[in-house]
């Protein structure tokens, strides 16, 4: 399979973010699974599980006989308690870390196969984070993080319960597995090796798929006629869940003295100036141009009308608040004091869905035909992580691509509640957030929900684009099907549903 590569590579799990969590995900199981037809919870490493009567704490059943990679021995409850410390280790990059360990209390092992995570609080999010929705708490090896120590970029990752084992990565250029040797007790994938191929350029990964270099990819939409004209053939993920939106950077909440807003002399302070930009861009026009039409407006980001709280009068207010309208752009602009605003647009590849930067430099376009006078900047992946960690990004934004679960998305993205200034950010909705993560109750979350997305849809937090298929292409006469979800992060999952031609 050939994909975008990783901004960051790394064989310590808790390094990667979710986003780009793919590149271990062969080799890792979680306590509680998703079925990738339908994105709902089944039993994984955890046979059965529930909220014990407390409302505070959830009991685990562990599955008897699974064996770690490399004679690593069989999973129990030490592997469960080790994982969690890993997970939540000051290091930790992805927003899963602070999570846990701002409402897991402890970890009790009962015996050998039941823990209980005895919580602080209630959190309406803690099962999503421990399953495989999330790659937050991976499975793994005890045994071996005490044989080897912390994994290195040079040698292999620690041990998991997958039906794919780590073999070998060149860092740039491809990560290989290996079916396990034995019988697995969940499922024996058909192909005895799968790599995945780390191709920047659209064009490239094409041209390996002509070739028969690669068995599988996903291509933009002008590129797919090619492919299916030659034979090719397009499977899409079981669960739409996938979606494109830029991000301000520019309005964070400082998570250590609640300062807000950490730039004050940002011109994307203005919901005006937000509103402006947003007006200026033609989303019928990129949808046809970029995604072949096949792209759900998005109304408003984080929420759908199959999510909570969904309110149906953002979609007939969207085309007034949001829609295409040069002539009102510019008048924003002016009414936010930004009549010649200057601003920035980091522009990088995603692995999650392709075109991500021309799609990018296009709507640069658009805020070029309203007057905006826009810098295109090619960053480090690396670095752009590091500056948003720094607050160094005020008066930039940047494309996203995920498949985060509502409440963590909205965490991440509008909130420092989880320590991460990914998008712009409100006080008001850091008190949301610390509310609907102990809202247990349906209609009450429910009613939370709306209430919040009613503000964020009248402050204009970010630029929504697309809700998109999750779309791979794929050699016919290799690859019979492909059964992945296409709504968990970091999107291409499940490698072992890959069904070979017989």
């Amino acid at each position: 399979m050939a994909v975008v590569p990783p901004g960051t590579e790394s064989n310590q799990a808790r390094l990667i973010s979710q986003t780009e969590s793919w590149q271990l995900r062969p080799l890792y199981e979680h306590l509680i699974g998703l079925d990738p037809t339908n994105a709902k919870y089944v039993p994984m490493l955890a046979t059965e599980w529930g909220l014990e009567p407390d409302g505070m704490s959830y009991r685990y059943k562990l599955r008897r006989g699974v064996q770690f990679h490399g004679g690593n021995g069989e999973f129990t409850a030490k592997d469960v308690v080790f994982s969690y410390e890993d997970t939540t280790k000051q290091d930790a990059v992805s927003s899963e870390n602070a999570l846990l360990r701002g409402v897991v209390d402890r970890v009790e092992v009962v015996n050998d196969y039941e823990v209980v995570f005895h919580l602080n609080k209630p959190d309406v999010d803690f099962e999503s984070v421990v399953s495989e929705q999330q790659a937050g708490m991976r499975i793994m090896s005890k045994a071996h993080f005490d044989a080897i120590g912390e994994p290195t970029l040079q040698g292999a990752p620690l041990a998991g319960t997958g039906p794919y084992q780590f073999k070998e990565r060149a860092q740039g250029s491809y990560i290989r597995f290996d079916r396990v040797p034995y019988q697995h007790w969940r499922v024996r994938p058909d192909f005895p090796e799968f790599e995945y191929r780390m191709q920047t350029e659209s064009s490239g990964r094409l041209a390996s798929l002509l070739a028969g270099e690669v068995h599988i990819t996903n291509l933009p939409s002008d590129l797919l006629p090619q492919a299916e004209s030659s034979g090719y053939k397009i499977i899409r993920g079981r669960v739409p869940a996938l979606r494109s939106f830029l991000a301000w950077q520019c309005c964070f909440v400082n998570s250590q003295t609640g300062e807000y807003p950490a730039h004050p002399n940002s011109p994307l302070i203005d919901p005006r100036v937000r509103q402006g930009l947003n007006k200026a861009i033609n989303r019928d026009e990129l949808n046809r141009a970029f995604f072949g039409g096949k792209g759900e407006v998005m109304h408003l980001n984080h929420f759908h009308p199959t999510r909570e709280g969904w309110d149906p009068s953002w979609t007939t207010r969207f085309q007034s608040e949001y829609g295409y309208d040069a002539t009102r752009a510019r008048a924003l602009l002016a009414e936010g004091g930004q009549p010649n605003l200057r601003t920035s647009v980091i522009v990088r590849p995603l692995a999650l869905f392709p075109g991500a930067e021309d799609i990018t430099e296009a709507i640069a376009g658009y805020w070029r035909n309203v007057g905006v006078d826009v810098q295109l900047m090619t960053i480090d992946p690396g670095e752009i992580s590091n500056g948003q960690r720094q607050l160094r990004f005020d008066n930039h934004s940047i494309m996203v691509g995920t498949s985060g679960t509502q409440f963590v998305a909205l965490a991440v993205y509008n909130s420092s509640v989880l320590g991460n200034y990914l998008g712009a950010q409100h006080p008001d909705i850091q008190d949301f957030v610390r509310r609907i993560r102990v809202e247990l109750d349906p209609t009450r979350r429910g009613d939370l929900y709306k209430q919040e997305g009613n503000r964020r849809f009248d402050l204009q937090l970010d630029v929504p684009l697309f809700w998109l298929p999750a779309e791979a292409i794929v050699d016919p006469k290799v690859v019979a099907d492909y059964v992945f979800p296409g709504s968990i992060s970091g999107t291409w999952t499940h490698p072992e549903n890959i069904k070979a031609v017989r």
